[in-house]
């Protein structure tokens, strides 16, 4: 008896030795979670085995071993330097992985770059598209990537498997930061629960792993990742928006956060043809809202396989960027809530319109700035209140046949493109109070005045002078007069040409945003090109046909230190009214009865100004 329980043992004892001494990495190491002070670090072997972390600045005389005999590991190191590289390595049983680096993140005050893409989804061996996606990637040096979902094509472990193969050069020295998207559902539960087995996220917003909405600040910037399955929910009675509302509400009241971004899979706003708005309708109505409410700089979005940025959402509906963009003459957006589909990291492509091309089924339609069917992947780059994006075009394998293609002529310029070498999209944000603002429009909203946004922006100094429409729709009545405000906040002097109003009624069924171009945003501060507010030479004529347009003087204007200045703004006749900082100027117009169902109301203003410090 003693013999045949020392065989069993030393069977035992064998069985485990080898499984300790013979495990080999089948995934990673690989990043989760980095922060100013921490990391986690994980890791998969084919065998059972216990496994240890070496990690240090320079070296690695540190150590975190995990004793726990299991083929999946995650070790967090704690207690690190804000934005220092380390090196690291791992052993699992008698295997020892490479040497590589991780930088823990940046303070508040410093500048970062990350990487946006979505909607990988390699199948086996056609994969080329992703694996490009991820070389473009690399020769960035992002600081960490954030994914709008889709990683992969199902929860089979083979497909799992092939996206961790393809990124393993990238996250054993990037984080990933995802969101989840649909096909991270696809085959539960006949399959176990990738996405939570293999990921390891901050949990502040919910402690299910699965559900998998979550947020962290870095840097001076807010993250928030959105789960927009129906597994979760997103609706007003859900947790996910009760969680999304107070974390919002954090980081606005958080001083050193300056901009916030929004991460999720399925898109408020897309005009692709495979999903679209369409599909997901109600995104942009519950959450959408929410997002302008707290001042979201970007919604990174996935779903649709294609690239596709629109004009931006303000406070009241659909905003508009003027005059033609380019690498050369990137927009300069201001203010409101900028919308992209990222969904080209890998997956079968997709049609989309050409744009402009304006939504029909989101709330409210947006109308879209570029749209590409391409391979892309978004490079962000955050230096205190300004935003730079980037859009790199990846080369194509639009068959899905594991052949990368020639080429393409990504951006239009007559030349086929090398992977990664052509830019597709270039724009810029900052909402500062530190760039030249110019003065401010405020409009009568029942009880209080209330800002409705910058008046001719750019316009500095006389020669770029200009005439600005912006649409008011909520402008109501004070002693049955509309009454609007110009303020000049800044330091800087602007002088006011014209004003008027413009008064459209209409039937319901007639949308003017489809006709107008509603707002002009601030382009390149030095080449200016303001067209004509209607969107082509018959849209004015449209318009007169289907509704009932009157323009109105003001009937006063009172200047609060020259008084009555009603006269010098009948007409354009380069006769001003100066404003200094401090100084308001009060416009009353008549009202009229409504002549049809629904009334859009335009202000007209010209002007320039000239700020008082370089």
């Amino acid at each position: 008896m003693k013999k045949l329980i020392f065989i069993i043992l030393s069977v035992v004892l064998i069985n485990t030795l080898c499984s300790l001494s013979f495990a080999s990495f089948r995934k990673g190491p690989y990043l989760q979670n980095v922060t100013e002070n921490s990391i986690t670090i994980c890791w998969q072997t084919d065998g059972s085995t216990t496994g240890t972390v070496y990690y240090g600045i320079g070296n690695t005389n540190l150590s975190e071993t995990d004793n726990t005999v299991a083929n999946f590991h995650e070790v967090t190191l704690n207690g690190l330097t804000s934005e220092t590289e380390y090196q690291y390595y791992v052993t699992a049983g008698a295997d020892t992985s490479s040497t590589n680096t991780f930088s823990t993140a940046v303070s508040p005050g410093s500048d970062f770059s990350f990487v946006a893409h979505a909607d990988n989804q390699p199948i086996n061996t056609t994969t080329t598209a992703h694996e490009e996606a991820v070389s473009k990637i690399e020769s960035l040096s992002p600081r960490f990537v954030v994914s709008a979902g889709d990683m992969w094509q199902t929860n089979d472990s083979n497909h799992v498997q092939t996206f961790f193969d393809i990124e393993s050069d990238l996250l054993k020295k990037i984080t990933l930061f995802p969101a989840r998207g649909n096909h991270e559902y696809i085959n539960l539960p006949l399959n176990p629960d990738r996405f939570e087995q293999y990921l390891s996220l901050p949990t502040n917003l919910v402690a299910d792993d699965a559900d998998a909405y979550y947020s962290f600040d870095y840097g001076n910037s807010h993250f928030l990742f959105i789960n927009t399955e129906p597994e979760v929910g997103y609706g007003t009675a859900s947790a996910q928006y009760a969680a999304i509302v107070s974390d919002l509400d954090s980081a606005n009241a958080n001083a050193d956060i300056k901009h916030i971004f929004v991460v999720m899979h399925r898109a408020a706003h897309s005009n692709g043809t495979r999903h679209g708005s369409n599909e997901n309708r109600n995104l942009s109505s519950v959450l959408g809202p929410l997002f302008v409410e707290h001042n979201v700089d970007i919604v990174f979005q996935g779903h649709d396989h294609m690239y596709e940025r629109f004009h931006p959402e303000g406070t009241d509906g659909p905003l508009t960027l003027s005059g033609n963009h380019s690498v050369a003459n990137p927009d300069r957006i201001t203010e409101g809530v900028t919308y992209v589909v990222t969904g080209g990291g890998g997956s079968s492509l997709d049609n989309v319109p050409s744009a402009p091309t304006t939504e029909t089924n989101a709330t409210p339609n947006l109308t879209s700035r570029i749209a590409k069917k391409t391979y892309e992947v978004m490079q962000v780059d955050v230096s205190g209140n300004e935003i730079e994006v980037i859009v790199y075009c990846v080369n194509e394998d639009i068959n899905r046949n594991g052949i990368l293609d020639s080429g393409e002529d990504c951006d239009g310029d007559g030349i086929l493109d090398t992977n990664g070498s052509a830019i597709l999209d270039k724009f810029t944000i900052n909402k500062s109070s530190d760039i030249p603002s110019c003065p401010s429009l405020y409009y009568w909203n029942g009880a209080d005045f209330e800002r409705s946004g910058f008046l001719f922006p750019g316009a500095i100094p006389r020669e770029n002078e200009y005439t600005d429409h912006i649409p008011l729709r909520q402008l109501m009545l004070k002693d049955n007069k509309f009454v609007l405000q110009i303020r000049e906040t800044e330091e800087e002097k602007s002088f006011i040409d014209m004003t008027k109003l413009i008064i459209v009624d209409h039937e319901a069924d007639v949308d003017i945003r489809n006709i107008f171009l509603e707002r002009n945003f601030l382009p390149n501060p030095h080449v200016r090109n303001y067209e004509m507010w209607y969107n082509s030479s018959t849209g004015l004529e449209v318009l007169k046909q289907n509704s009932k347009m009157r323009t109105l003087s003001p009937v006063s204007a009172i200047h609060s230190v020259l008084k009555n200045v009603k006269s010098l703004l009948e007409t354009s006749d380069d006769i001003y009214v100066q404003m200094n900082q401090g100084e308001t100027l009060e416009l009353t117009f008549p009202y009229l009865p409504l002549d049809d169902e629904v009334r859009d109301i335009i202000f007209v203003g010209e002007g320039y100004y000239v700020p008082l410090t370089p």
